[in-house]
């Protein structure tokens, strides 16, 4: 019970964080929190939606991609959101996959642009997870690191995001 209650507590510190942008030593920083995921379904489509299992193999288990029953949508907060001339994304910048399995809303991951000094070696990028409307996890080491390992592959020159 103990163990549950912290883990209630966290979550509500999580999503209780606010959010927009700071100034911090190394230039603008944002914090996003749970409500800058709001009203997902009416921002931009980066790809038409991913229906079924992931035919490479190459994600494994993440975002549900061993489900051949899910379909994975990535929104991205900005349709008209360009890579700097350094081929980076401006801070505040939100992708976000909406996963759902027979048309309903199973979870979301996203990674928000925070900036200033946040994650040198992850680009700024804060992941998230978020289920029934709350903050699951949060940060540049979520499940122990795999998605900044995943997105990794994606490059700098990427700014670590394989759409768009």
């Amino acid at each position: 019970m103990k163990n549950l209650l912290l883990v209630v507590a966290a979550v509500l510190g999580i999503s209780g964080c606010s959010s927009g942008t700071r100034s911090t030593g190394s230039g603008p920083e944002y914090v996003a929190n749970v409500h800058d995921f709001d009203n997902l379904s009416k921002w931009t489509q980066t790809v038409a939606p991913r229906h079924g299992a992931d035919p490479s193999g190459m994600i494994g288990m993440a975002h549900m991609a061993d489900n051949a029953m899910a379909t994975r949508t990535i929104y991205v907060n900005h349709g008209d959101v360009k890579r700097g001339e350094n081929g980076q994304f401006p801070t505040g910048t939100i992708f976000a996959k909406e996963i759902s399995v027979g048309g309903k809303p199973m979870m979301v991951t996203g990674m928000v642009k925070r900036g200033g000094s946040f994650s040198k070696k992850g680009n700024g990028w804060e992941y998230f997870t978020l289920m029934n409307g709350m903050v699951t996890a949060r940060g540049d080491t979520v499940m122990n690191g795999m998605c900044m390992g995943c997105h990794s592959q994606a490059g700098p020159a990427q700014d670590f995001v394989f759409t768009k």
